[in-house]
């Protein structure tokens, strides 16, 4: 099941980055190339203080949290 999980969640976080870029770059929208890239980058961007939470919330109890939780704890100070 969690090994599912980890196949899962980056296609889901890939089609959600492909949706703010596409989204993004429609005309409706009027956004230049300063405000495509600041879009890109809140989209893609996480925190610990919103994923922990997050993570306890869905998987409560589970015996492999820690393993859960080292992908944010190891992704969100590369992106700082």
């Amino acid at each position: 099941q969690i090994s599912g999980l980890f196949v899962l969640l980056p296609l889901l976080q890939v089609a959600a980055l492909g949706s703010i870029l596409a989204l993004s770059r429609w005309p409706g929208f009027g956004l230049n190339r300063e405000q495509q890239v600041a879009a890109m980058f809140c989209a893609a961007h996480k925190t610990i203080a919103f994923g922990m939470p997050l993570l306890k919330t869905i998987f409560d109890g589970s015996p492999s949290m820690a393993l859960l939780c080292a992908p944010l704890l190891i992704y969100h100070p590369l992106q700082l």
